[in-house]
């Protein structure tokens, strides 16, 4: 076991040796979960949301197949979207929101893993979707992300 001492900066920041980053599969802009058990701090590569070869595939099929726009979110920022124009500040259900002079409406999907909310998917579209178009889309959330 490797033991390293590092200084903690002014903001409260310490630098994770590229060593134990490299061990633990943790690359720039990932997020990790901390945790302080017995009077030390555990520090472990947040899983949610973070395949994201399988998500962007998600994505993609949603846009191909189903002609969807399509918005992937984590808990604080957008990971992958079909569309530029759009922030994290505008994905509300409540109201349409205009991109490039369209009308979008936007559902939200609540992405789970081990009954914990990791992010949020949302379907941009021009009319509002069936019931049925929602069982499909929480069917492919649930194969995307479980599998």
């Amino acid at each position: 076991m490797e033991l390293y001492k590092k200084r903690i900066d002014e903001l409260g920041r310490v630098v994770i040796p590229k060593s134990i980053r490299n061990k633990l599969g943790i690359i720039q802009d990932d997020y990790v979960e901390m945790n302080c058990v017995n009077g030390k701090i555990e520090i472990s590569k947040d899983k949610g949301l973070q395949e994201t070869n399988k998500l962007e595939a998600m994505v993609k099929l949603l846009k191909k197949v189903y002609d969807y726009d399509v918005v992937l979110c984590n808990n604080v920022e957008i990971k992958i979207s079909t569309l530029t124009n759009v922030s994290y500040n505008q994905l509300n259900e409540a109201e349409p929101i205009l991109i490039k002079e369209q009308r979008y409406l936007v559902k939200r999907f609540v992405i789970n893993v081990d009954s914990k909310i990791e992010g949020y998917l949302y379907i941009l579209s021009m009319k509002s979707l069936s019931d049925d178009d929602q069982g499909v889309i929480k069917r492919i959330i649930d194969y995307f992300v479980t599998k």
